[in-house]
């Protein structure tokens, strides 16, 4: 592998955070939009709920997609610096360096902090919209 593959998926692994930091606000954006109708404009039934469900599964489903195409960007680029360091890849290796520098809690879940935003903030979402739901 050369320097130029490693500079091309380090690339896209940038842009990879970048669309998942975009999508992941604009799903924010919209449900808390949603959630507001319900809270102060007491928009009656369960229309709201109901979409906001459907957007919640769909948020979690394209989440889920984006992290995998991360996690694919990554592994490769972990690879390149295994194949090309060798011995030295975990001192001098950006991306398999990083993994080594995780807050304890981090370790603790096994969760990285895409990872986390990929399922628990949709999740709470969720919970919230089957609440409003079933009450």
């Amino acid at each position: 592998m050369s320097v130029n593959q490693y500079e091309v998926l380090k690339d896209l692994i940038i842009a990879e955070d970048r669309v998942f930091g975009d999508r992941m606000n604009i799903f924010l954006v919209v449900n808390s939009l949603m959630l507001l109708s319900v809270a102060q404009i007491h928009i009656p039934g369960f229309i709201v709920p109901i979409l906001g469900t459907i957007l919640d599964l769909i948020w979690l489903y394209v989440g889920s997609l984006t992290l995998s195409a991360h996690n694919f960007w990554r592994d490769e680029l972990i690879k390149i610096e295994k194949e090309t360091l060798g011995e030295k890849t975990l001192q001098e290796g950006i991306f398999t360096k990083r993994r080594q520098h995780y807050p304890k809690l981090g370790k603790l879940t096994g969760l990285s902090a895409t990872e986390t935003l990929t399922y628990i903030l949709p999740s709470a979402f969720l919970l919230m919209w089957v609440y409003l739901l079933v009450r």
